[in-house]
């Protein structure tokens, strides 16, 4: 596999088989180094939920129907064929 990325798009880097490779530079891709793999995250940096972010969590409505209110009658949906008899 073999990294590219193209000019115009500054900062993509995407990985691609290296048969393929030839397509992607007729393209203007230019064959680059692979991005640099994260580090994981020591115990150190684990740190426990903001306490007040999980109360706003619980109290905001986790479905969109809920937040509608009940005097907001449905929409109606247009046929978008015709009909056969």
């Amino acid at each position: 596999m073999t990294w590219i990325e193209h000019p115009d798009l500054p900062g993509r880097k995407v990985e691609v088989a290296d048969l393929s490779v030839p397509h992607y530079r007729a393209a203007g891709w230019q064959v680059v180094e692979a991005p640099a793999k994260p580090k994981k995250p020591s115990k150190d940096d684990e740190r426990a939920p903001d306490e007040g972010a999980s109360a706003a969590a619980e109290e905001a409505p986790s479905d969109a129907s809920e937040a509608k209110t009940e005097s907001e009658p449905p929409k109606s949906r247009r046929r978008t064929h015709s009909k056969e008899d």
